[in-house]
């Protein structure tokens, strides 16, 4: 009888024994799993290349698109103050030959100066529509971004 009870204990050990390898065993990392490890790391990695420069190719057309509506904008600003400033001549000489009042001249330097005003803020309202368009073609989200780098850096 003793001799039952030494085997059955030593059975136990040696079975938990050979559990425990079982599930050390089953915790190793094979090969196959280092390998796909690292196609997922390469992929990753790739993932991400890919996706910073679509986020850069977007941001350039972006911001070149913007730059040219802010040219043309600045341009129709600097004709419109240009004729401002023919129309101000014009009464200045009109002032100097005689033939008008400083009263007169006054109303419609105003008058000019509400005109060139005028102009700016169409021209405002029209700069922000095309904004707002050029916005719509991309994510909100990256042209908000793109516009806080671009006052955030000067670019």
């Amino acid at each position: 009888m003793a001799n039952k009870k030494e085997t059955k204990p030593a059975a136990e050990a040696a079975e938990s024994k050979d559990i425990v390898d079982q599930i050390k065993d089953e915790n190793k990392f094979e090969d196959q799993n280092v390998k796909a490890a690292k196609e997922q790391i390469e992929k990753e990695k790739n993932e991400k290349k890919r996706n910073e420069l679509m986020n850069i190719m977007q941001m350039a057309d972006y911001v070149n698109k913007r730059e040219l509506l802010e040219l043309r904008k600045r341009r129709k600003e600097e004709a419109a103050t240009k004729e401002a400033l023919t129309e101000s001549k014009k009464l200045l000489d009109e002032i100097m030959a005689g033939k008008l009042t400083p009263t007169e001249y006054k109303k419609k330097l105003k008058e000019v100066d509400k005109k060139k005003g005028d102009a700016f803020d169409q021209i405002e309202r029209e700069n922000n529509e095309h904004i707002k368009e050029l916005r719509d073609n991309y994510p909100t989200y990256y042209s908000f971004e793109w516009e806080y780098e671009r006052r955030r850096y000067n670019w």
